[in-house]
């Protein structure tokens, strides 16, 4: 990927983290789009997206704590079963064309 690529990536990922966390998103699907057109290898786009998902749905879940927007007791049955599900999939392998047209599918609908 050239120089001019990287720094088209900085703004695109600024851009989509404030537009997915103003809704209290990670944009993990926004990063994924934008790294396919720059076509950055599959592995990369995974743990890419991932990285930056993690810090932009941690800063909207401190935001939205401090304006008093959080339920312990409604948020508790989505991570029990969102955990254990996140980690089965992230353990699956998946081969590069079936990642591509999953990817394709996901991003188009």
């Amino acid at each position: 990927m050239s120089m001019e690529l990287h720094w088209l990536l900085v703004p695109s990922f600024f851009l989509i983290a404030l537009l997915y966390a103003s809704v209290g998103h990670g944009g993990a699907s926004g990063y994924l789009a934008v790294l396919s057109l720059v076509a950055v290898k599959p592995d990369e786009m995974a743990t890419t997206a991932l990285i930056l998902n993690l810090f932009v749905a941690t800063v909207a879940l401190v935001s939205f704590m401090r304006a008093g927007h959080f339920s312990a007791r409604l948020t508790w049955p989505f991570i029990v079963t969102s955990v254990p599900a996140a980690f089965l999939g992230g353990i699956a392998p998946v081969p590069v064309r079936v990642y591509a047209i999953l990817l394709a599918l996901a991003l188009g609908v």
